[in-house]
């Protein structure tokens, strides 16, 4: 029975198709859909960290902009989610969204844990094979590691 489907989305039109996807089969089962996105850390967090990133003072200012710039992603993130949400709600389904921060397939499966996810709906991503095999793929991550069913959908296909 799936009773809960999560939909991770990246804010790209691909993504929004999974959604479509995920809203048809929460009417057949009769379920509910969970918005995630995730949100890496900023880059100028990242750089804080560096040892070459300056003294106390240069770190401090690039710990400011960092969470600035965070908590303008998160507030546009919300926004953005509560627009998809809508979709899910005019089809009359429930659903909810969450935002995470951290690493997208870690946060997946975290989130598939926290909310009792049934099943995952998302996109295979449209890189070649080369990238895929030297960056890797949260796709490919989470179809070898998640305890939940998940429903690829690929790209370009109608």
């Amino acid at each position: 029975m799936v009773e809960k489907i999560l939909v991770p989305m990246d804010g790209s039109r691909k993504s929004l198709k999974a959604l479509s996807y995920a809203i048809d089969a929460a009417k057949c089962f009769n379920g509910s859909i969970v918005i995630l996105r995730v949100i890496t850390l900023s880059m100028l967090e990242m750089a804080w960290n560096s040892p070459s990133s300056g003294g106390p003072i240069i770190k401090q200012d690039f710990l400011k902009e960092a969470d600035r710039r965070d908590k303008r992603t998160i507030s546009r993130v919300r926004k953005y989610l509560r627009d998809k949400l809508k979709a899910v709600t005019d089809n009359g389904l429930e659903g909810s969204f969450r935002v995470m921060v951290g690493d997208p397939a870690d946060s997946i499966k975290q989130c598939c844990q926290e909310e009792k996810i049934d099943l995952i709906v998302m996109n295979a991503n449209n890189r070649g094979w080369l990238k895929r095999a030297i960056l890797g793929s949260v796709t490919d991550e989470i179809l070898r590691t998640s305890s939940v069913p998940v429903l690829v959908l690929r790209p370009g296909r109608k």
